[in-house]
């Protein structure tokens, strides 16, 4: 059965050879390796697919998720401004 989480992108950022990162917070749900993120853009549907999860600690106690992702056009987004969206990924 298909579940869906939700989760609120804070930052994104660029990791040389390694990809691109979501860091944000987990509202509902859970997260694995091999979900898929759908968001909106440009009236069009976006499917990433996930590859890796990770725990960002920060300097102010703060803890946040990361989520490496796997985007066809890494160029377009770098310019995206994913920041504040709410994104539901799926997961079985």
């Amino acid at each position: 059965m298909m579940t869906m989480t939700t989760f609120k992108i804070d930052d994104t950022l660029n990791l040389t050879k390694r990809g691109f990162v979501l860091l944000g917070d987990i509202l509902s749900g859970h997260i694995s390796v091999g979900n898929f993120i759908h968001f909106s853009l440009d009236v069009k549907m976006h499917r990433i697919k996930i590859l890796g999860v990770e725990m960002a600690d920060f300097s102010d106690g703060k803890t946040k998720v990361g989520l490496l992702i796997s985007f066809a056009d890494k160029e377009k987004i770098k310019d995206i401004n994913l920041v504040g969206l709410e994104v539901k990924i799926e997961s079985n």
